[in-house]
């Protein structure tokens, strides 16, 4: 059964046989990726919109994100509520997950806080005065966390420090709206309000390279060669991420392949997380 309302977030399981995808409509529904059909009837435990879902690594347990700042763990088998705590979300709901499902990033007035979705507790708050938070991302082994300022920065805090300051990343011009960690913790993306995509070494702090596309999300390839973003028209665009090196020149980055989409008349956007796992079979880097 389809979504009445605006699709927010879409995940794949661990295994990749199960898509689940969270909705506006106050509803989760899980896709089989073979037949594309709908697994069962759709989650409905929410109150208010679901703006986040992922999958714990057993591919069995799936964690989701409302609104109101309910956030439930059910088992995907039954779909039923196994925990449920409420967080402190800012105006904007912004929050995210860590790539097992295991730790969950919200934004608020006085910083971002970030949660133990197995033990319903909060881990740590990184405290921040002045600019919102307009973007963030933690690293895939949940050590760092990247997030973009509405000053025009990003910032990297390491939480296994007891550094009070976040460390500024240099080269920042516009608003950020996205931001994602690459998988081997080298490097760190973001998309600003005026299409540029930067690339960032986290060693240095210096942006790596540039290029101007569009404002939609990106995603790292599994290997994190590979940056993947919507295309200007509608086609997913591929772009080579430039080794991590000592060279403080900043390189333009060029398109590295495009992928044609059969329908060009419709104006859609693929969620680069199903992007990648297309994309993954071409480039495994």
């Amino acid at each position: 059964m389809a979504h009445q309302s605006i699709i927010n977030s879409v995940c794949y399981s661990a295994d990749g046989h199960t898509v689940a995808s969270a909705s506006d409509d106050q509803t989760i529904g899980l896709w089989d990726t073979i037949t594309g059909q709908s697994l069962w009837k759709t989650f409905t435990s929410h109150q208010d919109g679901v703006i986040i879902v992922g999958f714990m690594v057993d591919a069995r347990t799936v964690v989701s994100l409302s609104r109101d700042g309910v956030v439930l763990v059910w088992k995907v088998a039954m779909g039923e509520v196994e925990q449920r705590f409420r967080v402190s979300l800012d105006a904007r709901s912004l929050a995210t997950l860590s790539h097992d499902s295991e730790k969950l990033l919200a934004a608020h007035r006085r910083g971002i806080t970030i949660w133990d979705t197995i033990t319903m507790e909060s881990v740590t708050t990184i405290s921040l005065e002045g600019p919102a938070v307009l973007c963030m991302d933690l690293s895939l082994d949940a050590t760092k966390v990247a997030f973009g300022m509405a000053d025009n920065s990003i910032c990297l805090w390491d939480l296994g420090t007891d550094n009070l300051d976040p460390t500024h990343l240099e080269g920042g011009k516009d608003l950020p709206l996205y931001v994602i960690w690459s998988p081997d913790g080298k490097t760190v993306s973001s998309v600003a309000q005026n299409a540029a995509l930067r690339v960032w070494s986290v060693e240095s702090g210096q942006c790596m390279s540039e290029s101007y596309t569009t404002r939609g999300p990106i995603t790292y390839s599994p290997g994190g060669r590979f940056i993947i973003c919507p295309g200007d028209d509608s086609s997913p665009d591929i772009w080579e991420v430039p080794e991590v090196c000592a060279d403080e020149n900043i390189l333009l980055l060029f398109p590295y392949f495009a992928m044609e989409m059969p329908d060009h008349s419709s104006t859609f956007l693929l969620d680069v997380c199903l992007l990648c796992h297309i994309v993954m079979h071409h480039f495994p880097g």
